[in-house]
This record gives structure tokens, sequence and C-alpha cells, in this order.
């Protein structure tokens, strides 16, 4: 029987599907990700874009005796892409406006 943590990875998913066009134009304006871990219960993903633009994600364990790096950054590249596709949606919306 697989662990807890193992099924939880399984079930859990980014924001975006990672065949998505969005996925795609995300993943090639990446130039740098760095991660940063505070207290085994903090972890602070801070993604660099092409343009020198910042995106940050973040996660927090409750536990940090249940406390990994893999997770921690797993968990907060996941939040900087969302946060990184809100941004995208915004400037699609910008731009369709600006075109009517």
């Amino acid at each position: 029987m697989k662990e807890k943590k193992e099924m939880f990875l399984e079930r859990m998913r980014y924001s975006m599907d990672s065949d998505s066009l969005e996925y795609a134009l995300i993943e090639n304006r990446i130039k740098n990700k760095e991660f940063i871990h505070r207290n085994n219960r903090v972890t602070i993903c801070i993604i660099t874009t092409v343009e020198d633009f910042y995106i940050v994600g973040t996660s927090f364990c409750i536990d940090p005796k249940q406390f990994t790096e893999e997770l921690g950054e797993k968990f907060s590249y996941a939040d900087a892409l969302s946060q990184f596709e809100k941004v995208l949606a915004y400037h699609k919306k910008a731009h369709q406006y600006t075109l009517e």
C-alpha cells in the first residue's frame, strides 16, 4: 500500500494542464527559479521571467516534522505558476480590450 504522501502527490496537480498552450507559454518565459526555505515550514519560489519580471509563490507546512524541501518546492512552484497564469490572463484580457 502506498504511503499517504505518495497518494497525495499523485492527486496533486498544477492549476494548468501541462499539455496546454498556456503552460507552454509560461514555461518558455521562465529564465530562472529559486527556492527559499525557512524554519522547516515555509518555502518561497521566486520565478524570474525572461523580461526580468518576478513571480512569487509560497507554501506552508503546518507540522515541521512533515516538511520536505521537495514538497515545499513543488507546492510553492505550483503557486507561482498559478500567479503567473493570473498575470497572463490579465494581459490577454487587456490586449483584447484594446483591440475592441
